[in-house]
C-alpha cells in the first residue's frame, strides 16, 4: 500500500515539473536575426612576432637559368661628329654593358670608359626622334653627324644644328679625346666653356691661316690670313723651357689647353692665364687671346682680369697706392685718390725690377700668399718671371729690402717733389710829383666912397 502511495506522489510531482507552453509573440515585435557579413577589404600580410628559436623557413624555388646568355658587347647606339673642313672626324659606341668606346679617327687614339649607363641612357632620349636636315652641297665647314640606334631600328645622318646638342658633344670629346687642331696647325688654343662665352678653338696653319670657331656653331667661319706678329710669337717659344700645366687656384675660369708643335710637340694645361703664365708664353698668348674674344659671337663682357695678361709687375701698397708695369715698359701709377700717373720704363729698368725681387725670395709662386679678401691693410705684389707668377703680402714693407727700387719708384710718381715757391719782389711805386707855379695874388684897390 506504501509502495502505491509514493508512486502516486512522485507522478504528481513530475506532472507539475513540466512547463506551459510559451505565449507565441506577435509577428510585428518578432526583431531580425544577424546575418554575417562579407569582408570589403584585403586583409594584411601576417604579422610574425619574434621567437626565442628561428621559425622554419620554405626553400626558395629553384632559379631557371636561361640559355641564352645576355649580349653585353650588342651596340645600342653609334654616333660620328666631323668637320671635313679642319679634319675633325670622332666617333662614340656605346654597348648594353654600359661601356663607352670613343675613338679620333684623325689621329688614332681612342679610349674606353665603363659604367656609363647614366649618359647612355640621356643620349639615346636625345636622339631618339632627332631629324637632321641634309648638308648643305660642298659645304666642309658644316658640322655633319650621323648616328644609329641598332635595337630600335634607327639611322640618321645630316647638318647638326641643334645649339644644346652641338656645345654637349663638343665638349664630351674634347674632355676624352683631348683638344682637336688641324693636323696642319704649327699652334693651337682651346678655351672650355665658361658663364661668359661657349667653348672655342684657335689653330694657326702653316700656311699663316687662322681658324678660329666656337662649340656651339653649325657651321665655322672661314679662315683667314694671321698677322706676321703672331708667327714670330709661336716660333720665338722656347718649347723646352715650359712646362706641363700652369694652374693657379681661381674659382670659376675655364679650362684651357694650348698646343705647341715641335719635334715632339707639347701640350700644356692652363688654368686662370692671368695668374699663372709665364713671362716667355705672354707675347704669344696675349695675341690669341685678343683674336679669341674678339670673333665671339655672344655679347656678354668678362668680368675685368685682376693683373693684367700683358703685365710683368704690379704692386698695391698699404696706403692705397699702386703701380703697374707692363711687358712693353709702360709704367701706370695711381694714387690715393686713384690720380693717373703714366712713365716709359727702359727694358733693363724691367728686368732690374722683377729680376730683384725674384731673386730675393720675397715672393712664391702658385698665388701662396694672395688673397683678395684681405680685411687688414697690407702690400701685396704679383711679378711674372720665367718659371710663372710670383706673389707676396706684407703688413710693412719698411724691412723687405727687395721693394726698395719699387717703392722709390712709385713715390716718385705719386709724391712728386714741391718746387720750392719763389715770392715776387714787391718794387716800392714813387708816385709822380706835382709842381705848382706860384701865381701873383691881385689886391683889389680901394674904390671911391661916395
Amino acid at each position: 500500500m506504501k509502495i502505491v502511495l509514493w508512486v502516486m506522489l512522485i507522478a504528481v510531482l513530475v506532472g507539475c515539473a513540466v512547463p506551459d507552453a510559451p505565449t507565441p509573440v506577435p509577428q510585428s515585435l518578432v526583431l531580425p536575426s544577424p546575418q554575417p557579413v562579407p569582408a570589403t577589404f584585403t586583409p594584411g600580410p601576417a604579422i610574425v612576432l619574434p621567437t626565442a628559436s628561428p621559425l622554419p623557413t620554405r626553400p626558395p624555388a629553384p632559379t631557371t637559368i636561361a640559355d641564352t646568355p645576355i649580349p653585353f658587347e650588342d651596340t645600342v647606339v653609334e654616333l660620328r661628329y666631323q668637320i671635313p673642313a679642319i679634319g675633325l672626324d670622332r666617333r662614340l659606341q656605346g654597348n648594353i654593358g654600359s661601356q663607352i668606346i670613343l675613338v679620333d679617327e684623325t689621329t688614332g687614339s681612342g679610349q674606353q670608359r665603363n659604367n656609363q649607363a647614366t649618359i647612355l641612357l640621356q643620349l639615346q632620349q636625345v636622339l631618339r626622334g632627332l631629324e637632321l636636315p641634309p648638308v648643305p652641297e660642298g659645304c666642309d665647314r658644316c658640322v655633319q653627324m650621323s648616328f644609329e640606334l641598332p635595337l630600335e631600328e634607327v639611322s640618321v645622318s645630316g647638318w647638326l644644328q641643334d645649339v644644346t646638342l652641338l656645345a654637349s658633344i663638343e665638349n664630351f670629346m674634347s674632355v676624352a679625346l683631348g683638344a682637336h687642331f688641324p693636323p696642319s696647325a704649327t699652334a693651337g688654343l682651346r678655351r672650355s666653356a665658361s658663364p661668359y662665352a661657349p667653348a672655342q678653338s684657335l689653330a694657326v696653319l702653316e700656311d699663316g691661316r687662322l681658324w678660329i670657331w666656337q662649340a656651339n656653331q653649325d657651321t665655322i667661319p672661314e679662315p683667314f690670313q694671321v698677322e706676321p706678329t703672331l708667327v714670330d710669337a709661336i716660333f720665338a717659344v722656347d718649347v723646352t723651357d715650359l712646362a706641363s700645366e700652369y694652374v693657379a687656384n681661381c674659382p670659376g675660369v675655364p679650362l684651357e689647353t694650348l698646343a705647341l708643335v715641335a719635334e715632339d710637340g707639347v701640350e700644356i694645361t692652363i688654368v686662370c692665364p692671368e695668374y699663372s703664365l709665364p713671362s716667355t708664353l705672354m707675347p704669344l698668348y696675349s695675341q690669341m687671346d685678343s683674336l679669341m674674344v674678339s670673333q665671339l659671337t655672344d655679347d656678354v663682357e668678362r668680368p675685368p682680369i685682376g693683373f693684367p695678361l700683358t703685365a710683368v709687375l704690379d704692386y698695391q701698397r698699404a696706403d692705397d697706392t699702386r703701380l703697374t708695369v707692363y711687358g712693353d715698359g709702360t709704367a701706370v701709377a695711381l694714387d690715393a685718390e686713384n690720380t693717373v700717373f703714366t712713365d716709359t720704363l727702359t727694358l733693363t729698368q724691367v728686368i732690374s725690377l722683377t729680376s730683384t725681387l725674384i731673386e730675393s725670395g720675397e715672393v712664391k709662386l702658385g698665388l701662396t700668399t694672395f688673397d683678395d679678401e684681405v680685411e687688414t691693410a697690407v702690400s701685396r705684389i704679383l711679378v711674372r718671371g720665367k718659371s710663372g707668377v710670383y706673389d707676396g703680402m706684407w703688413e710693412s714693407v719698411s724691412q723687405v729690402s727687395a721693394l726698395d727700387e719699387i717703392n722709390v719708384l712709385l713715390d716718385s710718381y705719386v709724391q712728386p717733389p714741391v718746387e720750392p715757391t719763389v715770392e715776387p719782389t714787391i718794387e716800392p711805386t714813387i708816385e709822380p710829383t706835382v709842381e705848382i707855379e706860384a701865381t701873383e695874388e691881385s689886391t683889389p684897390s680901394p674904390s671911391p666912397t661916395p
